[in-house]
């Protein structure tokens, strides 16, 4: 028989779930101050992801996850996707307030 070759690393995480989630997925800001958020990606070896904001004014984030509110109080989402897989993404929530 006659496999097709794969890396070893795929086939470590064959037998997880892949999931990407952000810590902490809420917490609260006062205007303009910036926050770290952390992306958690399990079951994947490319932990790279992409970032943005779902809110045209609801600040801006890095690629880097640091995150600046707007100077508009507001809730805003901010968005991680995985750079590999498309279909994986998260969401945290910034309580913006004066």
């Amino acid at each position: 028989h006659s496999f097709p070759t794969r890396r070893s690393s795929d086939l470590l995480y064959d037998r997880e779930e892949r999931s990407l989630f952000i810590k902490p997925d809420m917490i609260y800001l006062k205007l303009r101050e910036t926050y770290y958020f952390q992306p958690v990606i399990t079951g994947a070896a490319d932990q790279r992801v992409r970032w943005r904001i779902k809110e045209a004014e609801g600040g801006s984030v890095d690629e880097n996850g640091m995150y600046t509110a707007p100077h508009i109080p507001g809730i805003y989402e901010v968005i991680a996707e995985s750079a590999a897989y498309q279909e994986l993404q998260a969401s945290a929530f910034v309580v913006v307030k004066e």
